[in-house]
């Protein structure tokens, strides 16, 4: 979302604590250690707009005088309305986006450590209909690939899930439930951007390559973890080896 996109809206403050139904609760800027400052959200803005921003919510420039950001407290309350084209408003938005009491939508409400969160009705309809789309175009990619030997690798790949010994309905039923759990996952399967990684799982699933300590090694011959054994097979060095994985591979799947 731009700037100008975000700043266009109005968005709400509910309380997840139901005790702040009844009371305020405030927002502060949070300390980093690793720059030795405190923030409040608006970084990532221009200097000018900072300034607009900070000094809308009652900041002084002038450390002699007025409120510093170190000792920043805003009032939030239940219901309150941001409107984030007011420099005040988008202020306190800044400060809700950074404090961790403060959940960023009501999808990641967590009631032991969250006390509001922010409602954004629109933010929510798009990540809504996004991710429908992408359960979407990951269901007609197994639909449209649906053989058993695609959908054994698939299931590899995700982990998880038994393989063996299951029929083709029973694998694609399995597989449409990881559809509206991590869409993103198969496409990237189908779009063939994880076919390394798939030749390394399914040689460990099928018992071609062995895990020792967190470590791949085909008998004695070490290839590391994952990603350093994905690296192995790209290296032309090692083309003869990888060769003879996968000619072993492919006799295990028959």
């Amino acid at each position: 979302m731009s700037k100008k996109e975000e700043r266009g809206k109005t968005v709400q403050l509910l309380a997840v604590n139901p005790k702040y139904k009844e009371r305020v609760g405030f927002v502060v800027p949070v300390y980093n250690s690793t720059s030795k400052k405190y923030e409040c959200g608006v970084e990532h803005l221009p200097a000018i707009e900072q300034g607009k921003i900070l000094k809308a919510l009652g900041v002084s420039e002038d450390p002699d005088k007025g409120v510093q950001i170190d000792e920043l407290q805003i009032p939030i309350s239940h219901r309150q309305k941001l409107n984030l084209s007011v420099d005040e408003d988008y202020g306190i938005y800044c400060l809700c986006m950074v404090n961790e009491t403060i959940a960023r939508s009501s999808k990641v409400v967590d009631v032991k450590r969250h006390l509001f969160f922010i409602n954004d009705v629109e933010a929510e309809a798009v990540a809504d209909i996004s991710q429908k789309m992408l359960e979407y175009k990951a269901t007609q990619f197994v639909i449209n690939e649906a053989d058993l030997p695609k959908l054994k690798s698939l299931c590899i790949y995700l982990g998880g899930i038994e393989v063996r010994n299951l029929s083709l309905n029973a694998l694609m039923a399995k597989v449409f439930k990881e559809a509206e759990r991590r869409p993103k996952d198969i496409i990237e399967f189908y779009e063939g951007k994880v076919e390394n990684k798939v030749f390394i799982l399914e040689l460990y699933h099928h018992g071609i390559i062995q895990i020792r300590q967190g470590k791949y090694y085909d008998g004695e011959v070490y290839m590391g973890t994952l990603q350093e054994s994905i690296d192995y097979i790209l290296n032309p060095k090692n083309l003869s080896h990888v060769n003879s994985l996968g000619t072993r591979l492919l006799e295990k799947k028959g």
